[in-house]
């Protein structure tokens, strides 16, 4: 019997993002705003103010906002809750879409070097 498709849930999304933007798992941030998450089962499309929720977890992990990875794992958290043009498989075209979806063309300098871009 097939399974039918689910909205995942927030510890989902999170999950892949994190593999999305730390394939490695080397940068503990990444990895505590996982552990933040972790047990979070609330359908990701459905949850009112994702986005305050991943500020304020982002502000408690990374309060100085030293580690870029964090700031762009939450953005690709926040582009993988919606219905993305990138296949999740496909991690630049998915960093590059939630970057631009967070800042558009204003990418702060820390974000682009982290992303290369400089």
């Amino acid at each position: 019997m097939a399974r039918e498709l689910e909205t995942p849930t927030v510890a989902d999304v999170v999950r892949q993002a994190a593999g999305i933007v730390d394939p490695s798992d080397s940068l503990a941030l990444v990895g505590e705003l996982e552990q933040w998450f972790e047990d979070d089962d609330d359908p990701v499309r459905t949850v009112p103010n994702l986005d305050r929720r991943l500020a304020a977890a982002v502000e408690k992990i990374d309060p100085d906002g030293e580690e870029p990875a964090v700031t762009v794992a939450a953005a690709v958290i926040l582009y993988l809750s919606t219905e993305p043009r990138h296949a999740p498989s496909d991690a630049e075209g998915v960093i590059d879409q939630a970057v631009k979806l967070e800042f558009g063309d204003d990418v702060p300098d820390r974000i682009a070097e982290w992303l290369g871009l400089m």
